[in-house]
């Protein structure tokens, strides 16, 4: 009888580990010589192989087959499975079924099958089923004598730890009797603490000629040369790298270090040469993770599933509790994970073992545990995140204690910048609670949370919000948060409504001491001035109670927005920078904390501290990039970076930040908070000249609340200055006073925020009046004192307009020094250029060139291309209109430029003409102007600029 074997029996999976033998050198030549000897001596003998789960004993048994059919041996080979342990005979009917069997083979497997099937069915009584498995016993025996008498036998079993109690009597029981047949029984086991089959590995040890070979995980040189072994390729470069990541996520285990490589493989496979960012794991490592879980004991199985949904808690245990194993089974199993190399300190090993068992859990008993995870952790007094995460795993129903867990956990997640993890939070709570405060609580947060992520997609709760409020369930916070959305929304009418309800609610009356509604209400004050009288009959924004100034010393956010309060107010009694700095420093990261973030920005812009206030802004700027779920957060912050770059001169960079602040959100995420960066980019156009583009954008359309917010003063001036460039100081000065009036009845009359004097005192200027600009001007340098140097040294120069020329020089050598002191480069500019004009005027035509070109240079860092004069550097003269009809194309360029200021030299090298050639012009020009000095000459000759340039 021929009875064929080899390696081909072994399991197509394991087909990988054949070049696993890394490390193995001595046990591979202990295994050789005792086949040797079994053949040699024609005595049997039997080695047992036991190591963690990937070890490499697969490995082995493969090389010792392949090593004894070279010398002849016969070879059967059988793998045992979990799932086949309580099939009689299954291990010994796996020897056989690769075989070409005799006739007496062949009926020895149909029993083998028979007796399987009537096992299992159960219809065979006790002593009928124990005879025959005896008799099939002598038949085993006798087959494997007979196979011993053509050639040396080989018995190779892999995974015994499973074998069936049938095979493994069945092969006892044979090598008893074989002790003088050429016969090696060589036993593969994975290292599982507690086995009920340790007796058989005893008994085999026990023999005199046995064999016991105990394999552990690879050493880093192992994994080194591991690596070589199997990419055998000129990566010498990634070599360390890709060697140090292995053992780093194996723990030197051959088998998943294989299944990486095999990874690696795939993933480089069409690269020249892989650069040190290339991953080197993917699925098939996963999948040998998950394979040699399955080939581990039960308990560890569990106990690897319950450490992948506790993460990284490390509490034997909460481990034992959550998986039903006494503490005893929790060690054994441990220790059986930690040799596989699965877990490292008492917790899995790494993020991508714990996401590989955690999507093969099924999901029912996946939700079990996570829903027990989070009882036991509770009871434990874990983290409100952590147990957070069970419950979202978990889902409904929720316990009692878990709304407050979750809305702990918003919180959190909000002030680390994890809007969505918040989101999914607050989600859940509101759908599980049944208790309606807490519900309208919980909602409140949520549309918090919304609102920064998408303020148009938070409308949704609105509705019940509002409905919570008429019904007195919700809180003076969760009202005013209400609030504030419904007044960016533009909703004005809904968030008057809320208004009245928290002043006439009970809620509203307790807690009108609390900082954080006193800050509200001053920030009422000046963003949405109509709104601000509605319940503070008692104490105006303006004015302060006692208990305001005790809460002044304690809360930097409510000190920000009285600072801005004051400063917007022109009523300052303390050091507004101080207060808007420490409050940049100490906010905390919630909703409210960020309205006094933007209070003290605001407050540091209007007090001209522009740098201080970018070097905020870009910080912030940098936090908000890396924050999810912050656009709304990321577009505010780059609508006031834009405004500190355009009042201090930068006008590409404004224009750039703000074009970017709103493209960040659409117009209806906006709300009525489009009206800062809309401004500011109207400004920085203005000033660089883009008149064009400034008339699409003034065309733009707005929410019609936002002429109820303080943004109406600002788009009153913006229209102001833009009229101013198109010419029509007319309608130019409707706007500035229209702003001056709504500004001073709201109480709104800064300069700093909106030099609406300014704009009229140039409108006025434009159109030949004098005395009223020098009252709105002597007014505004009333009102910023040394304060503020910026609009003082504006100031300053418009006054100069007003003046005799020389009077002007000491005017704009003062406004020079203020704009530098400022650090407004744009009208540093302009004051440099009305100084060139100046000295030209009087005949200082070195001074003047020197002043012309640090105005130009200026400029041309601010962006801005072209930097016209003041077209009232002197007192405005209009010229009859058929005298200036009269004057050539020729003598209007001479006329123009001796106006602003340049000698006849400078003229007749500009124009390419001889100095006597000027001087001609010019005595025609002073004769059909009726004029006789240069002084005399008319700006307004200006307005034919174009044409004659």
């Amino acid at each position: 009888m021929v009875l064929c074997g080899g390696s081909r029996a072994l399991p197509a999976t394991c087909a990988t580990d054949q070049f696993l033998l890394v490390e193995r050198d001595a046990e591979l030549a202990a295994l050789g010589e005792t086949f040797s000897r079994t053949v040699t001596k024609g005595v049997a003998a039997s080695a047992v192989i036991e190591g963690p789960v990937g070890s490499g004993k697969t490995a082995l048994l493969m090389a010792l087959d392949q090593r004894a059919a070279d010398a002849g041996a016969l070879v059967l080979t059988a793998a045992c499975a979990r799932s086949e342990r309580d099939l009689p005979f299954s291990a010994v009917r796996r020897l056989l079924q690769h075989s070409e069997m005799s006739a007496t083979a062949s009926q020895l497997a149909r029993r083998l099958d028979e007796h399987t099937l009537d096992a299992t069915r159960g219809v065979t009584e006790c002593g009928a089923t124990d005879l025959m498995s005896r008799r099939l016993d002598i038949d085993i025996l006798a087959l494997l004598q007979e196979l011993t008498e053509q050639r040396p036998l080989v018995i190779l079993v892999d995974d015994v730890q499973h074998i069936d109690a049938r095979s493994m009597d069945s092969l006892l029981y044979a090598m008893r009797r074989m002790l003088a047949s050429p016969v090696l029984l060589v036993l593969a086991a994975s290292t599982v603490h507690g086995t009920s089959n340790s007796h058989f590995h005893d008994d085999l040890l026990q023999r005199p000629d046995s064999l016991s070979i105990r394999l552990d995980l690879l050493s880093e040189a192992g994994v080194r040369a591991l690596v070589r072994q199997e990419l055998r390729c000129g990566l010498d470069s990634n070599l360390d790298l890709i060697s140090s990541a292995c053992y780093s996520a194996t723990g030197g285990n051959p088998r998943l270090v294989g299944a990486i490589l095999a990874d690696y493989r795939a993933l480089t496979r069409d690269m020249a040469e892989p650069g040190p960012g290339t991953p080197i794991s993917g699925e098939f490592f996963d999948r040998t993770v998950l394979r040699s879980l399955h080939r581990s004991s039960s308990p560890a199985v569990k106990l690897a599933r319950g450490m992948a949904v506790l993460g990284d808690v490390r509490s034997v245990l909460l481990l034992a509790r959550l998986t039903g194993l006494d503490l005893g089974r929790v060690t054994q199993a441990l220790k059986e994970l930690a040799d596989t190399g699965v877990i490292l300190g008492g917790t899995l090993r790494n993020g991508q073992i714990r996401a590989a068992i955690l999507e093969e859990i099924p999901p029912r008993v996946r939700t079990e545990l996570h829903s027990r995870a989070a009882e036991l952790l509770h009871e434990h007094g874990s983290d409100a995140r952590m147990l957070a995460e069970h419950l979202l795993a978990a889902g409904t129903p929720l316990p009692p204690w878990a709304i407050g867990v979750l809305q702990e956990a918003a919180r959190q997640a909000m002030a680390d910048g994890q809007a969505r993890f918040a989101e999914r939070c607050l989600e859940l709570a509101v759908w599980s609670s049944t208790d309606a405060q807490q519900r309208a609580t919980t909602r409140a947060m949520l549309l918090e949370v919304e609102r920064r992520c998408d303020p148009a997609a938070a409308d949704r709760h609105v509705p019940d919000l509002l409905e919570a409020l008429r019904q007195g369930r919700l809180v003076a916070h969760d009202t005013v948060t209400l609030i504030r959305h419904l007044l960016w929304r533009g909703r004005f009418s809904e968030a008057m409504e809320a208004l009245i309800q928290l002043d006439a609610s009970g809620a509203g009356r307790k807690s009108v001491h609390s900082s954080q509604v006193r800050a509200f209400r001053l920030w009422l004050a000046h963003a949405f001035p109509p709104l601000s009288a509605i319940g503070t009959a008692e104490h105006p924004a303006h004015v302060r109670p006692s208990y305001e100034t005790m809460l002044l010393d304690i809360d930097p956010g409510l000190r920000a927005a009285a600072a801005l309060t004051d400063v917007l107010t022109n009523r300052i009694t303390k050091d507004p920078v101080h207060d808007a700095l420490q409050a940049l420093q100490s906010a905390p990261r919630d909703e409210a904390a960020f309205e006094s973030v933007r209070s003290a920005l605001s407050t540091l812009l209007c007090t001209e501290q522009f740098a201080e206030a970018g070097r905020h802004c870009d910080r912030l700027l940098a936090d908000a990039v890396v924050r999810e779920g912050a656009p709304v957060w990321l577009a505010l912050l780059t609508g006031l970076r834009a405004e500190a770059f355009l009042r201090a001169g930068s006008l590409l960079a404004a224009e750039h930040h703000a074009q970017s602040a709103l493209e960040q959100l659409p117009p209806q995420g906006w709300g009525v908070e489009i009206g800062q960066p809309l401004t500011c980019l109207l400004l920085a156009k203005l000033a660089l000249g883009k008149t064009e583009e400034a008339a699409e954008l003034s065309a733009r359309p707005v929410p019609p609340a936002l002429m109820q917010s303080r943004h109406r003063l600002t788009f009153h001036y913006v229209r102001g200055r833009y009229h101013l460039a198109q010419d029509a100081p007319q309608a130019a000065l409707k706007e500035f006073l229209d702003c001056g009036e709504q500004a001073r009845a709201w109480t709104l009359d800064a300069p700093t925020f909106v030099p609406w004097r300014s704009g009229a005192a140039e409108a006025y200027l434009h159109l030949g009046q004098e005395e009223p600009a020098r009252a709105l001007l002597g007014e505004q340098l009333a009102l910023v004192n040394d304060r503020y140097p910026c609009v003082r040294g504006v100031t300053l120069r418009l006054i100069a307009q007003t003046v005799d020329v020389k009077e002007r020089v000491a005017l704009l050598t003062e406004a020079k020094e203020l704009l530098q002191a400022g650090g407004d480069r744009f009208e540093l500019a302009r004051t440099l250029l009305d100084l060139s004009t100046v000295h030209g005027m009087l005949g200082e035509s070195r001074r003047g060139r020197m002043h012309k070109q640090l105005a130009d240079r200026l400029a041309k860092e601010c962006g801005a291309s072209v930097l016209i004069p003041s077209d009232y550097a002197r007192p405005h003269i209009e010229p009859a209109p058929e005298a200036a009809a009269a004057l050539t194309l020729a003598e209007r360029r001479v006329a123009m430029l001796a106006a602003h200021g340049h000698t006849n030299r400078e003229i007749a090298a500009q124009l390419l003409v001889t100095p006597s050639t000027v001087e001609q012009h010019l005595t025609r020009v002073f004769r059909k102007l009726d004029v006789k000095q240069r002084e005399e000459l008319p700006l307004a000759l200006g307005s034919h600029r174009a044409e004659a340039c």
